[in-house]
């Protein structure tokens, strides 16, 4: 399942970058409400975006794994 990372939201466009780092710019109106940047995303099987809240909280955990080990006193 490919997923998507909210790059930015300029006016009523959200730029999409995939896994494969290419960018698709996407209407805003055809994501979920209060979609940010920085939201991964994937397409369900009817074609729609949804938010992959795990998927953020894993990366959130382990980027705040490596800045704990950068500054680990």
């Amino acid at each position: 399942m490919m997923r998507y990372t909210v790059d930015r939201i300029i006016e009523n466009i959200a730029v999409l970058e995939d896994e494969n780092k290419k960018t698709e710019n996407v209407p805003l109106n055809t994501l979920p409400p209060l979609v940010r940047e920085g939201n991964v995303l994937f397409k369900d099987s009817n074609g729609n975006f949804v938010i992959d809240a795990d998927t953020e909280a894993a990366r959130r955990q382990k980027a705040q794994s490596l800045i704990d080990k950068l500054f680990k006193k």
